[in-house]
């Protein structure tokens, strides 16, 4: 009986060093080519249980970056693909200059020790490319200049020009990780960008300039692996343009009548928490796990009553039939009465409730609140690596409600479509989607086409 437990244990050793550790060594180099065949399937990879993570060297930045960013945890089912998945990952953060990562036997058949041996990067990076942002939408870096390893404790500045769907402007932005405590960063943001205000009028459509500015330090706690909290406190600037321009480049009209003209520039104090929950599979977050945000934020102007607001973004994601996934999202925001109308929520569009225009439901002065529910279904058409497949078709459904800035409650409204997402490698995933009002529709406009970077939620 003992003479066949170690032979089992010796097997064990040549599959994982054969099958996992020898493909978790190699560094990023060319993709591998696929299969000759293309119908046939692929070899399947031997699974064992990950017991446990070692970093080395132990302690000093390194432990702390990796663990923070490693999208292992022990405990799961782990395979060749998914440790070379996730040393891509490490590499992909840009904080280590060489990243390793192999496997060890763990105590008991069929368990594994991971074992990352990194070594953080002090150098600066100069970068370009787009992105999504999780509340935002998807963004354009145009260049930014970045500095990684300050301050002794894995630090990053960042300074980027960037462009969105509607802002344009220099962020600056510096993080060190337990600087304040063992568990708590250190945030600055400074930023001066130039937004848009769209106003729709009957059949025109109306454009209005926003020059703002913002200084914010802040505190981030990490609470639990997949949970932090963040405090920010700063001072903010907005000038508003007494213009608005307009579609095909038609005269300028003045913007009084349509929204409130301020004659000096808004200054305001604020304050700010965050709730961040982060429970989504860091290999395939299309697929599964679950992510959610609460906001709490207040602001004190310099002459003017003060105005709060508060926002919930939940979503969810449920592996169906092996390589689908059926997501959900619910959103829900609200502004205090005395919020100025370019700091309220805008309802229709793109990350609200798609089949309509940009605030098309919430009129020019924005919404007082509204919450919305969307459900997708997720199948991936080409490709052969589940945690990123190159193609992947959509079909969604939107529907909300919402309160108007004077605080009357408007009608339900809904929207359906479909979309395809496209890995691309310098865009990283770009989404197609057509989307059809369900109520409220609108004359000579059937229909609402999106283009963005990213999964829509």
């Amino acid at each position: 009986m003992h003479r066949r437990r170690r032979l089992a244990g010796a097997l064990l050793v040549v599959m994982l060093v054969a099958g996992v550790a020898a493909p978790a060594r190699a560094q990023a180099g060319p993709p591998i080519s696929p299969p000759a065949d293309p119908q046939a399937s692929p070899p399947v990879s031997p699974r064992f249980l990950l017991e446990a993570v070692r970093v080395e060297p132990p302690g000093g930045d390194a432990e702390l970056l990796v663990r923070r960013n490693l999208p292992l945890h022990p405990g799961q089912m782990v395979d060749a693909a998914t440790l070379i998945q996730a040393r891509r990952d490490l590499a992909a953060t840009g904080l280590f200059a060489e990243v390793d990562l192999y496997t060890t036997r763990g105590s008991r058949l069929g368990a594994v020790i991971a074992v990352v041996a990194a070594r953080t990067s002090h150098r600066f990076y100069v970068e370009t490319g787009v992105g999504p942002d999780p509340l935002r939408g998807w963004y354009w870096n145009v260049l930014s200049l970045r500095r990684t390893g300050l301050l002794g404790r894995g630090g990053t500045a960042r300074v980027t020009y960037r462009m969105g769907p509607r802002s344009a402007g220099l962020y600056a932005d510096l993080e060190v990780p337990s600087l304040l405590a063992r568990e708590t960063d250190l945030l600055v943001n400074l930023s001066g960008y130039r937004d848009t205000w769209t106003i729709r009028q009957g059949d025109s459509t109306h454009f209005q300039r926003l020059d703002r500015a913002r200084f914010r330090l802040g505190a981030r706690r990490r609470l639990a692996d997949d949970l932090s909290a963040t405090f920010w406190g700063g001072v903010a600037q907005a000038r508003l343009k007494p213009t608005l321009q307009s579609e095909h480049d038609r005269p300028e009209i003045p913007a009084a009548g349509l929204v409130p003209v301020y004659k000096d520039d808004l200054q305001f104090g604020e304050a700010q928490l965050e709730l961040l929950r982060n429970g989504r599979d860091r290999l395939r977050p299309w697929q599964s796990g679950s992510w959610a945000q609460w906001i709490l934020r207040g602001t004190a102007p310099r002459r003017g009553e003060c105005f709060w607001g508060s926002g919930l973004d939940a979503r969810l994601a449920i592996p169906v039939a092996g390589t689908r996934a059926a997501a959900f999202r619910l959103r829900a925001l609200y502004a205090s009465a005395d919020t100025p109308y370019f700091l309220r929520p805008i309802v229709g569009g793109l990350g609200s409730l798609r089949g309509f225009s940009e605030g098309e439901l919430s009129g020019p002065l924005g919404a007082r609140a509204f919450c919305h529910v969307s459900a997708e279904w997720r199948h991936p058409l080409i490709g052969s690596n589940p945690c990123q497949p190159r193609v992947m078709a959509t079909v969604f459904a939107d529907a909300g409600e919402h309160w108007s800035a004077s605080g009357g409650r408007a009608d339900p409204a809904a929207g359906a479509g479909c979309g395809v997402l496209v890995r691309v490698p310098w865009l990283q995933t770009v989404n197609v989607e057509l989307a059809y009002p369900l109520t409220d529709k609108v004359k000579g406009r059937p229909a609402a086409f999106y283009l963005s970077v990213g999964r829509s939620f």
